[in-house]
């Protein structure tokens, strides 16, 4: 958790309540108020047009069906993260595995 010595700034979107708890109880833990907020609401009613990068943690059906929503709000330059899938119909530009991304600490 270095995003402390950062200027970057991180927003979730989660639709799950229990989950929502959760990641305010990590934020809290980490002391991390300024830098991360996590809001409850559904993914497909956002405006992403100011996102820099997206990283999608969501079922390959979810996926598609969020994907036109992408492609019409995301800014030239955003990078679109995807855990485990890809997008349909999308060429990736690059791949990678960075391991464990969640450490329950």
């Amino acid at each position: 958790w270095q995003l402390k010595n950062t200027k970057l700034t991180f927003e979730g979107i989660e639709i799950e309540p229990k989950l929502v708890e959760r990641f305010f109880s990590l934020i809290e833990k980490k002391r991390l108020e300024e830098k991360v907020v996590v809001v409850e609401k559904d993914l497909r009613e956002c405006n992403l047009s100011k996102a820099t990068v997206i990283f999608l943690y969501l079922l390959p059906e979810a996926i598609e069906e969020i994907a036109p929503k992408l492609l019409k709000e995301f800014q030239r330059g955003c990078r679109i993260v995807s855990n485990t899938w890809g997008i349909k119909g999308w060429e990736a530009h690059k791949t990678g595995s960075f391991g464990a991304f969640y450490q329950n600490k």
